[in-house]
């Protein structure tokens, strides 16, 4: 007998769901910033020679110059976008100036960026070139503010969170909560960010509206999300685990085992807990419900310290008996027109 999914349309499938909306109903996104004069703003190989200052390299003037540290900010690479990294925990070399220089006092506040410039604008000047507001106002406030930046790098989207206030990335969106939300969610909405399902119908969606001229922010913004609810307690706790397990200071929880192998399982139970969110009607009818018995997991009792819920949470999973394991297992023979289509998902073939 034909499954009857494999005839449906994706977009059917999870918008019969009954708990998804779109990204722009649960969160405001912010473009990254774009700045034609973006050399004069960026130093590179920066380090910090007191407690108010940085020394880089500028690429216009071709030497290191010191400049006030309040005047810039970490400039995030694409490359440095990746899954569940906490941006408070990372060390960047290149600053950006995102001071606004328009402002009335900016050469009384910054008198060192305000004499760099300056001597960039000299060279620069028989160019025609002018200094231009390197971020917008809203792409400024959407800095300001706790948030989880999302990269789109190759249409396969990356997330990671940014509680600190201090990164700008360069491409991908800034994704903020609206002013009556809190952020206790935003880890939540990470995990789904980060998710097989949401690059999967990212790619596709991505695919279909090249010839509409639909940009990457639009697509966003209309991309199908979860609504919160009482399962996000799940993903919140995962995201936690993952987000410490991928903390550079962090040893090794079990001898001769990477902690990257370890989060590699826990974002596959977080993967089967997002499918379920999506489409929970057809998890119901193929037997693959499992978020039961993933918040009994041992990931979810908070009251323990973070490396023995981690190391609770892997034996658990590798038990023979886990259900989770075998039901991801299973993904290939009961879910071949979807789900196992989704986990093996390669944006490059």
């Amino acid at each position: 007998m034909i499954d009857k999914y494999q005839k449906m349309d994706l977009s059917a499938l999870y918008d019969s769901g009954q708990r998804l909306g779109r990204l722009r109903d649960v969160a405001y996104l912010v473009p990254g910033y774009y700045s034609k004069y973006s050399r004069i703003f960026t130093l590179k190989e920066c380090r910090e020679i007191s407690g108010s200052r940085i020394e880089g390299f500028s690429a216009i003037l071709g030497c290191r110059i010191a400049i006030e540290r309040s005047a810039v900010r970490v400039l995030l690479s694409p490359k440095d976008i990746k899954d569940f990294l906490d941006a408070d925990f990372q060390q960047y070399s290149t600053f950006l100036i995102t001071t606004d220089h328009n402002t009335p006092d900016f050469a009384e506040r910054f008198p060192l960026a305000a004499e760099y410039l300056r001597e960039c604008m000299v060279l620069l000047m028989g160019y025609g070139a002018k200094l231009e507001t390197i971020l917008r106002p809203h792409i400024r406030e959407a800095m300001d503010r706790k948030k989880v930046v999302l990269s789109t790098a190759k249409n396969i989207c990356h997330s990671m969170l940014d509680a600190e206030k201090n990164v700008v990335p360069t491409v991908g969106a800034y994704m903020c909560s609206f002013p009556h939300d809190t952020f206790q969610n935003y880890p939540a909405y990470m995990a789904i960010l980060n998710s097989r399902v949401f690059s999967y119908v990212f790619y596709h969606r991505m695919k279909a509206k090249d010839n509409e001229g639909w940009n990457k922010i639009e697509i966003l913004e209309n991309m199908p999300i979860p609504y919160i609810s009482n399962d996000f307690e799940v993903l919140r706790n995962l995201s936690e685990c993952l987000l410490y397990l991928m903390r550079p200071d962090v040893p090794f929880l079990f001898n001769r085992m990477p902690n990257a192998r370890i989060a590699y399982y826990l974002t596959k139970i977080m993967d089967m807990v997002v499918y379920e969110l999506y489409f929970p009607r057809y998890m119901h009818e193929h037997r693959f419900e499992i978020i039961p018995i993933v918040s009994m997991a041992p990931f979810m009792f908070t009251m323990i310290p973070m490396e023995d819920r981690i190391r609770d949470t892997y034996e658990w999973f590798q038990r023979p008996d886990n259900f989770i394991r075998q039901q991801m297992e299973l993904l290939d023979t009961r879910s071949p027109e979807l789900l196992y289509k989704i986990q093996t998902f390669n944006p490059n073939e």
